[in-house]
């Protein structure tokens, strides 16, 4: 029986809990979600030149087990590299408002 996934967003962001904490919370819910699907997208905006190799980094260095394992099914989706065909391929100064811009008009 084939389901419709339902988006979540990981958005927190709790002084209280820090840096390892955030980092910790990412990666049990990846393990949650990697549980329940055969793969897990994650969709952001500059994800792949910031978010996800820090994610990694971070994995590593707070002692995540099999950090490069949970990877191998995760489809990551970079809005700001889909979008890049419409800036011309070209990458400096480029904002989500910029495309949001283009798009509207």
């Amino acid at each position: 029986m084939h389901h419709e996934p339902k988006p979540i967003i990981f958005a927190i962001w709790c002084e209280s809990e820090g840096e390892r904490g955030i980092v910790i919370k990412f990666y049990e819910l990846l393990r949650n979600l990697l549980s329940k699907e055969r793969t897990v997208w994650i969709i952001g905006f500059n994800i792949l030149r910031f978010d996800i190799p820090l994610l990694i980094l971070k994995g590593i260095q707070y002692g995540i087990s099999s950090v490069f394992e949970l990877w191998h099914r995760v489809y990551v989706e970079d809005e700001r590299q889909v979008l890049l065909p419409l800036s011309g391929f070209i990458f400096k100064g480029l904002n989500m408002r910029i495309y949001v811009n283009f798009l509207e008009n």
